[in-house]
């Protein structure tokens, strides 16, 4: 199969990017062939007046995206085309291409952008679920989009156009969403149903063999961006109940330096921060991690650390919200927690670190989950699956 794949690189490297990575490695793995067209948003981001006008300007329909999506066609023939992000250089120009040439349309909806300005509904601390209850001009009113009023709204109005032009009701033939919670959200508020697919996260290359749960004794993990939605500072208080546990904090983000200082103030104890690490350092402190937290005060979609956390049998502590109540087995896997409550997080930690017994059981539970629902295999087979289905109704307009 010859499949075309879209994706706008983000200015700090992400699961999303992640995630397209390791899709485009695992088709080729099984001898697909595989093109990919990348957009950049560092202009966006960084650039000047100038640059930034531009990008603005080209947000609703890019004319360099467009013809460079339209020559890769003509060049190449793909059967399909599977876009991820498409903000703010690709934009929804891709899917004309593929249209005016006759090639179906994949898209992988990795948050909820079409619904919120910010793609996470989340604000002030909280879920806010505003612009779908009340209208767009909540998010511009609340200056959500990178703290800016004039950014969301030009993002607001843009999204806004292409639901009234139907772009993204008719030009996509099949959507790709990680978890059930994310599919009904879209089908609640525009997306067909029948339109929307789901395919968890995996990982590849998977982990090489790390010891069982009887020989690690790295205390707890947390993985991911520092910000203020993922919930560190939640996870931080409760630390205050859990100072004979240690706790490892891997990665960084907007309020890294603000957390380390709130762990000085605070005298947190047994608490370190990692920040960015390689490859190797990622497996030697999975591999010795007896439990990972993933505190998030926001609806996730699929963090990706859930199929990692499985594919190491390390069980999840997770926060009862979102997509995190679907793919965390409570009991079995992992256990849940009130989302934004320190207390009961430091509980929960507690209780499952004093219990060994119940650790191993969920550590096998989790690698055992992992095999069925997110191994590569597994994946792989959904993955062609689900363009299979979109070439052959395609076909059949």
């Amino acid at each position: 199969m010859k499949i075309l794949i879209g994706h706008n690189r983000y200015q700090f490297r992400g699961g999303e990017d992640g995630v397209v990575d390791a899709e485009i490695r695992m088709l080729r793995h099984h001898g697909h062939e595989v093109l990919l067209i990348e957009g950049s948003n560092d202009f966006f981001e960084t650039g000047g007046v100038p640059q930034r006008a531009a990008a603005f300007k080209n947000l609703f329909w890019s004319k360099k995206s467009y013809l460079q999506c339209r020559q890769a066609i003509r060049k190449h023939k793909p059967d399909l085309a599977h876009f991820h992000n498409i903000f703010y250089s690709l934009t929804p120009s891709v899917y004309d291409a593929c249209r005016d040439l006759s090639v179906p349309v994949v898209q992988s909806q990795h948050n909820f952008r079409l619904l919120c300005a910010n793609g996470l509904f989340f604000r002030n601390g909280h879920v806010c679920e505003d612009c779908v209850e009340f209208g767009r001009m909540e998010g511009v009113k609340h200056a959500c989009f990178r703290q800016s009023r004039l950014k969301t709204a030009v993002l607001s109005y843009m999204v806004f156009h292409h639901w009234q032009r139907r772009t993204w009701q008719d030009k996509i033939d099949r959507y790709i969403m990680a978890a059930d919670f994310t599919k009904a959200k879209y089908a609640a508020h525009g997306i067909a149903e029948e339109k929307i697919s789901v395919k968890p996260h995996f990982l590849y290359p998977e982990p090489e063999s790390c010891p069982g749960p009887d020989g690690r004794q790295g205390g707890v993990l947390y993985v991911g961006r520092l910000s203020r939605e993922k919930g560190v500072e939640v996870l931080l208080t409760a630390w205050k109940n859990c100072h004979d546990i240690p706790l490892k904090i891997m990665g960084t983000g907007p309020l890294e330096q603000e957390l380390k200082k709130f762990v000085q103030q605070q005298k947190i104890e047994n608490v370190e921060f990692l920040g960015f690490v390689n490859d190797e350092t990622y497996h030697r402190h999975m591999c010795q991690a007896q439990l990972v937290v993933i505190p998030s005060q926001c609806y996730e979609n699929f963090p990706r650390i859930i199929a990692e956390s499985y594919a190491y049998g390390i069980p999840v502590v997770a926060s009862r919200l979102g997509s995190l109540i679907e793919l965390v087995k409570e009991g079995h896997s992992g256990i849940l927690f009130q989302a934004e409550d320190p207390e009961d997080l430091s509980s929960k930690v507690r209780q499952l670190m004093s219990r060994p017994e119940i650790l191993a059981t969920m550590s096998k539970n989790a690698r055992e989950l992992y095999q069925q629902n997110f191994s590569m295999e597994v994946n792989y087979k959904i993955l062609t699956g689900i363009y299979e289905r979109t070439i052959s109704n395609y076909q059949k307009k």
